[in-house]
């Protein structure tokens, strides 16, 4: 994000900043236009600088700490988000935030923590939703690779989680969890460590979530968003399902 800003020099403030707003170290700041900073929030560039794109709404009480980057048309309400930190465009974002990219059309618009976490396009992540990102022990973290559990040499990794997915509320994910594309992860229990692609359930047990039903829901969710599906998003979704068949084979969904 650093290096980022620097290439992109850009710096200053083109959208609407409120009376009541705080921005700490303005000059490694940069609020497009249409952007607008409500009064009670704090862009704190101490660490590294913040990127702000057009129409994005900050409202209180948002907390930004440097080097973040929000995309264009995102709504950021009542968040914290920590150094580290990439999202957008066209998301919804409440709850804490730490060293974690979204990428586009996400909503976690409720209380919960994704820490160094990666999160791809059309997720919803539903309230109190929470990731680990550390052990109690502070050992090195795995991730499931390709069919095996690898070692990442880290202490801290958070959640992987695929396009199209969905957590039911207060769901809690271990650290190094992976979830694919297009799963509907819910429960109050801790689920697997590893979910594939176009499944659905809890820690009671993963059933096959079918594809047709998922190419609707998407279908809609995008809707409301003023998006219209393609062909092309439904020919994805639909190779992505038999890229991904042994995967569910192997975990013996049903």
């Amino acid at each position: 994000i650093k290096a980022d800003f620097r290439l992109i020099g850009k710096r200053g403030i083109e959208g609407k900043v409120a009376e009541g707003a705080c921005l700490i170290n303005p000059d490694q700041i940069y609020l497009a236009k249409g952007a607008e900073v409500q009064s009670g929030v704090v862009l704190n560039a101490e660490e590294g600088p913040i990127y702000i794109g057009e129409e994005v709404k900050i409202r209180p009480p948002t907390v930004i700490d440097g080097p973040s980057y929000i995309g264009k048309g995102t709504i950021v309400d009542g968040a914290k988000i920590r150094g580290g930190c990439s999202v957008g465009p066209v998301c919804r974002m409440a709850g804490e935030i730490e060293k974690s990219i979204f990428y586009a059309y996400d909503n976690k618009h409720h209380d919960g923590f994704i820490g160094h976490s990666y999160v791809g396009e059309w997720v919803n992540l539903a309230a109190l939703t929470t990731t680990s990102d550390l052990k109690n022990t502070y050992g090195k973290i795995r991730v499931h690779l390709k069919g095996e559990a690898i070692d990442t040499g880290e202490i801290k990794v958070g959640s992987f989680i695929g396009d199209h997915t969905k957590t039911g509320i207060g769901t809690l994910l271990e650290a190094g969890c992976v979830i694919g594309v297009a799963c509907n992860v819910f429960g109050g229990g801790i689920p697997p460590k590893f979910i594939p692609s176009f499944s659905w359930g809890s820690e009671a047990g993963l059933v096959e979530n079918r594809l047709d039903k998922v190419i609707e829901v998407a279908s809609l969710i995008m809707k409301r968003r003023g998006v219209r599906q393609t062909e092309a998003d439904r020919d994805l979704l639909k190779k992505v399902y038999e890229l991904t068949a042994k995967e569910r084979r192997k975990e013996k969904l049903k």
